[in-house]
């Protein structure tokens, strides 16, 4: 049976008719390595964990989804050295099932942010958390266009996220962009190609986000 719906109600069907204990919630352009889901099940049971976080590796076949991963990767990057700080932390993937029950699912009118708002509720019931070391594959859209309509459609949702979370996600991913440019400027100072593309894809994502909240300031989502 399929059914036609946003990422976080198809994540919440998932859950409800699973039968398992635990949770993993996987892209379709991703792709695990071997040993996740053994790492996090052993974790879990004998360190008493109830959600982990399982890093990521981007992936780009061509220029312009090659600079998307090679941002991507710096922004993570950014995200783990700098535990101290006030960043954006990445979202756990793999959950007990009863926790993610526990803390009433996904909020389904998130179209951007339902993973990180999931995690803020699980967080305030200080459900423990940690890190695997095996990784899963994140490959990037494999044009430009899906890039931006997929940032349009996560500017859209962010209205909604704001007001749901209370959160200033926007000062965050301000200061995180910073850091992550600063980053993939040292890492890869070598190679101005690099630099440049980087640099037009931060601006056309940021312009089609930027579209896609005032459309979604202007034309809000229906939340019913």
């Amino acid at each position: 049976m399929q059914r036609k719906c946003n990422p976080a109600l198809a994540r919440n069907i998932g859950v409800a008719n699973s039968t398992g204990k635990y949770i993993l919630f996987l892209d379709s352009d991703q792709v695990l390595s071997p040993s996740v889901v053994e790492e996090c099940v052993r974790k879990c049971e004998s360190e008493s964990f109830g959600m982990i976080r399982i890093p990521e590796v981007f992936i780009g076949k061509n220029f312009w989804n090659s600079c998307s991963a090679i941002w991507k990767n710096c922004y993570q990057k950014v995200e783990q050295c700098r535990t101290s700080e006030n960043v954006i932390r990445g979202e756990p993937r793999f959950f007990v099932k009863s926790q993610i029950i526990r803390a009433g699912m996904l909020n389904v009118t998130l179209l951007w942010g339902e993973n990180y708002d999931l995690y803020n509720k699980l967080e305030k019931m200080d459900i423990r958390e940690t890190s695997c070391k095996s990784k899963l594959c994140h490959y990037e859209p494999t044009s430009v266009r899906k890039i931006l309509v997929k940032n349009l459609r996560y500017g859209k949702s962010m209205p909604i996220f704001v007001r749901y979370t209370r959160k200033q996600i926007f000062k965050l991913m301000f200061k995180h962009s910073l850091l992550t440019f600063s980053e993939v400027f040292k890492n890869f100072k070598k190679s101005p190609a690099t630099i440049w593309g980087c640099s037009v894809l931060l601006c056309l994502k940021t312009y089609s986000m930027v579209f896609g909240l005032l459309i979604g300031l202007i034309f809000p989502i229906d939340e019913r």
